[in-house]
């Protein structure tokens, strides 16, 4: 080799050291709706894209290559870590970022890809992923290996949840990817969940005993409501995993989707013996200390709350000050958090307990922290009203369900409910007016139809409760041809609509409907004997 030859070897090397070069790696297939914002996001920091299509029949390989994207096709194997592998082939950089194109570069951090592949003493760095749901009014965070140094080993096992092998130690970075894969319509959920769920079951048939697919599979059960399903495939896993031998650290999870569903279901109790058991194994597990303080609160046990919502406060400050600057051995790095959203509500809860003790200056304290922490203000508010309502608070009631029409008019429990608040301050016409917008918005809340026509009979509107117990008559699908000649007429029907709920076991409305029918037969009574007395 010449002089020069070696020259420009030796120039190239200290470039690269010195401006490390770094390969987005993409599995991908139909993402148009999703291609742009994640390479918008990236195409600065990056100088290479590798793209790996597993069958698009969209325009996502036409977008991908718009951003200068290399394009390698490859038919579905039925394994997302084969997909991944292949993608890792083809890089040519220093090293190598993994986003998936639901995904999306906190824009902040896109800088600091750089800095960070400059350090000479790193080679693996862990992200925060911060899942998004519901309309984004909800949220999860996990730490999980993103960047890694090119040509060192690293690849991935497992058909579904594609698990990174590596043997270096990891930097958990304060880098942050958005990941809007969650926050779906309900139809592209299912999809996504029978695509998950069907390759899961598959492995759970090919290797029966390997509890790792139960765990995945019972969270997507929980993720789409078969709450059931999810306390059996979670308990599948839990098991073996001790049959195996295997660190229950490592499964976590499983005992928090088993508390999670049971909570869902109002199993309470079953719902603390599992967070329990999850923060006896980590007494630093987020999710567990956030589910023990709710069920305990459900469970009235308020002290035992206060005592598991101070774990979860301090567990969350845990977590979010170690986020960037920590190097540790590559075997806890995939840790996700599911309850890292709802520090609000802890606060909230914590408000409720201070202030149901009089102590109002903590409580107030407390639930001012929950509502500027909060991601979602329309549930706070909503959980707000309701605790003053039920404890008598009415005006702060009032106060706090008027806020919440500011931010949506169509809210009916917020409508219903300052209907109540104005009858027992006995401004029945605001009662009436409340509630009238009320079924408006939700046409077959029967029950709130019955209490307009029971505040009609106060208010005297003899025609408006006919018109009210037609419009029942055709919710509830019974017959309509009925003649009214007489106020006992009316409440004959009202106790045939008693009748046909208490069928339907809605116990409360049929008690509605029978007192109406009582009072309408009573009115009659009063206006024959004013008749046959003359007055």
């Amino acid at each position: 080799m010449s002089t020069k030859e070696t020259n420009f070897k030796s120039e190239a090397e200290t470039y690269s050291v010195q401006n490390p070069t770094i390969s987005l790696c993409m599995i991908v297939k139909n993402e148009e709706e999703n291609l742009r914002r994640c390479l918008d996001s990236v195409r600065d920091s990056v100088d290479e894209i590798i793209v790996v299509d597993t069958g698009s029949t969209d325009r996502t390989v036409e977008i991908a290559e718009s951003y200068g994207a290399r394009i390698f096709k490859h038919p579905w194997e039925g394994s997302f870590s084969k997909a991944r592998n292949y993608s890792l082939k083809y890089a040519t950089c220093d090293w190598i970022l993994i986003l998936d194109a639901d995904e999306e570069l906190k824009m902040k951090d896109a800088p600091k890809l750089r800095d960070i592949t400059k350090k000479s003493d790193i080679k693996i760095v862990s992200f925060v992923i911060n899942n998004k749901y519901k309309n984004s009014t909800q949220e999860g965070h996990a730490q999980m290996v993103r960047l890694y140094r090119n040509f060192n080993g690293v690849h991935y096992k497992g058909i579904v949840h594609n698990a990174i092998q590596y043997s270096d130690k990891c930097f958990y970075s304060s880098i942050t990817v958005i990941h809007h894969g969650y926050n779906l319509s309900e139809e592209k959920m299912d999809e996504k969940f029978i695509r998950t769920s069907t390759l899961l079951k598959k492995q759970i048939e090919a290797d029966p005993h390997n509890p790792v697919p139960h765990m995945y599979i019972g969270v997507s059960y929980m993720d789409r409501r078969m709450y059931e399903e999810a306390i059996t495939s979670s308990k599948s896993a839990i098991s073996l995993a001790e049959e195996n031998g295997l660190n229950k650290k490592d499964f976590l999870v499983s005992y928090y989707i088993v508390s999670a569903a049971y909570f869902e279901i109002n199993e309470f109790k079953e719902s603390e013996i599992y967070a329990m058991k999850s923060v006896k194994l980590d007494n630093h597990f987020l999710d567990g200390h956030c589910l023990l303080a709710f069920a305990n609160y459900n469970l009235k046990e308020y002290d035992r709350f206060m005592e598991a919502s101070e774990d979860y406060l301090a567990a969350w400050n845990r977590i979010t000050n170690t986020y960037s600057s920590k190097t540790e051995s590559g075997d806890a790095t995939n840790v996700i958090y599911h309850t890292i959203g709802h520090k609000w509500k802890i606060h909230l809860l914590r408000g409720f307990c201070y202030l149901s003790n009089n102590q109002n200056e903590f409580g107030n304290s407390e639930i001012n922290k929950a509502i500027n922490e909060s991601s979602d203000m329309e549930n706070c508010l909503t959980l707000l009203g309701n605790y003053y309502f039920e404890n008598d608070s009415i005006d702060k009631a009032e106060d706090t369900y008027k806020r919440l029409l500011d931010i949506n008019k169509n809210a009916v429990n917020a409508l219903f409910n300052l209907g109540h608040i104005k009858f027992q301050k006995k401004d029945l016409n605001a009662t009436l007016s409340f509630w009238k917008k009320a079924v408006e918005i939700a046409p077959d809340s029967f029950d709130i139809r019955l209490l307009i026509c029971k505040v009609n009979i106060t208010l005297g509107n003899f025609e408006d409760i006919i018109v009210g117990c037609d419009q029942l008559l055709q919710i509830l699908n019974m017959s309509r041809d009925l003649t009214i000649e007489s106020l006992s007429d009316m409440g004959n029907i009202f106790d045939l609509i008693g009748k046909n709920l208490k069928e339907r076991n809605e116990v409360q409305p049929a008690e509605t409907a029978y007192r109406i029918c009582k009072e309408l037969k009573q009115l009659e009574s009063i206006d024959s004997a004013c008749v046959s007395t003359g007055t």
